[in-house]
């Protein structure tokens, strides 16, 4: 029984070794620069979405503060052009990607 676990341990590190240097092989060529990342990372220096700037997170969802989320006030009228003029801009940026996807034959992952 410790012998075939033995086994089993050399067998499993030595496969998860393998795969290491496998991913380190197909890797070795540069990732095209991603044009929706920066997209979305631009998005928070426009200044028609100044008026909504401190209530979502402009760029992306992961810049969301806990103060966002608890926001419950509703929009001004100002308020609501910038989150129309967000919208559009955001769907700009998805079509960025979906265009680079295209481009390099990636699917979809969304």
């Amino acid at each position: 029984m410790k012998i075939s676990l033995l086994a089993l341990t050399v067998l499993v590190i030595g496969l998860t070794g393998c795969q290491a240097q496998m991913y380190q092989s197909n890797t070795s060529t540069p990732a095209p620069p991603n044009y929706g990342t920066a997209c979305f990372d631009d998005l928070r220096s426009k200044a028609e979405l100044s008026a909504i700037a401190e209530k979502v997170a402009l760029g992306r969802v992961r810049q969301q503060t806990f103060a966002m989320l608890g926001d419950a006030t509703k929009p001004t009228d100002e308020e609501k052009a910038a989150l129309s003029a967000w919208v559009d801009a955001r769907t700009a940026c998805y079509q960025l990607v979906r265009q680079q996807q295209k481009e390099i034959n990636m699917p979809r992952n969304w």
